[in-house]
């Protein structure tokens, strides 16, 4: 058996692939290759900091008129508006005018302040979409779990019988699953580590400590509650187990957010997957 592995800065994070097989080492590395183009080409289309993207052009100009988008941006936008119904929108796209507030996320010129939500995301036929207000939405919270699961599918088209994803923590494993999972230690997140159970095929962890800053005085982070508007600045973190990587990335928003044990459990529920949440100083708990 031969083994590959590769890493390129891809999503705002380093992208790493792991493949093992019985192929030559040339073919193998031939297979990576075009499972960094597929998460290349996501990100491309699905980047917010990317003024060129399609992303991008949706939030320019679907509140003036329907916008034809990918076949893949809009199935995830009707996934994340689903997701939004199922958490009572625990999990939301539209919360990028804060994030550029705050300086998270880039202008591109715009002015915006926070206005409507998911329910104004309109699909329509063709894969054309529209908003009912004048939106800006952003995909940080799911479309990088979602282009581990594409690179993961094209390996595994290929015949790989052993192969690991991972995109800065959003992690999807084919083949033999390990017993543990590592976990930065919310107390110590540049050098402590913590195990817990490998529960499911993909894993997906958030947490405030290295997206934290100061904004007029007080701490933000790209973790924001729809509801209220304010960030997450929590010393803790949420580690989602799920059968794909794209809802495990947006469950762990849902963990974090939902008004109600009851909510959340529902959601967890709805997608087979299974949560761990660690907060500093204290045992982990597994949900649901």
């Amino acid at each position: 058996m031969n083994t590959v592995r590769r890493c390129q800065p891809l999503l705002g994070t380093f992208v790493e692939i792991t493949v093992t097989g019985e192929q030559d080492e040339s073919c193998l590395s031939v297979h990576v290759s075009r499972g960094f183009e597929r998460i290349s080409e996501i990100g491309a289309l699905m980047s917010f900091h990317d003024a060129g993207s399609e992303l991008s052009l949706l939030n320019r100009e679907a509140f003036h008129r329907p916008v034809s988008v990918h076949p893949w941006l809009w199935e995830r936008l009707h996934g994340a508006t689903a997701m939004s119904r199922l958490s009572d929108g625990a999990f939301d796209i539209t919360i990028a005018p804060r994030l550029m507030e705050w300086g998270l996320l880039p202008t591109h010129g715009a002015k915006l302040k926070p206005s409507g939500g998911w329910r104004d995301i309109h699909l329509l036929d063709g894969h054309r979409v529209s908003f009912g207000q004048n939106l800006a939405i952003d995909l940080g919270g799911m479309a990088k779990g979602f282009a581990v699961d594409h690179a993961m599918e094209l390996l595994i088209a290929a015949g790989i019988p052993q192969i690991t994803v991972n995109a800065g923590g959003d992690l999807r494993i084919h083949g033999d699953l390990p017993p543990l999972l590592s976990v930065r230690d919310p107390a110590s997140p540049h050098e402590g580590v913590l195990e817990i159970p490998f529960a499911a095929q993909s894993a997906a962890t958030s947490a405030a400590y290295f997206s934290l800053k100061r904004h007029r005085f007080r701490k933000v982070s790209h973790l924001v509650d729809p509801e209220t508007g304010r960030a997450h600045c929590g010393k803790g973190s949420v580690t989602v187990f799920a059968e794909n990587c794209e809802w495990a990335d947006a469950l762990t928003k849902v963990v974090l957010f939902s008004k109600t044990p009851e909510i959340r459990e529902r959601a967890l529920s709805h997608y087979q997957a299974s949560a761990c949440v660690l907060v500093s100083g204290k045992p982990p708990i597994f949900l649901p």
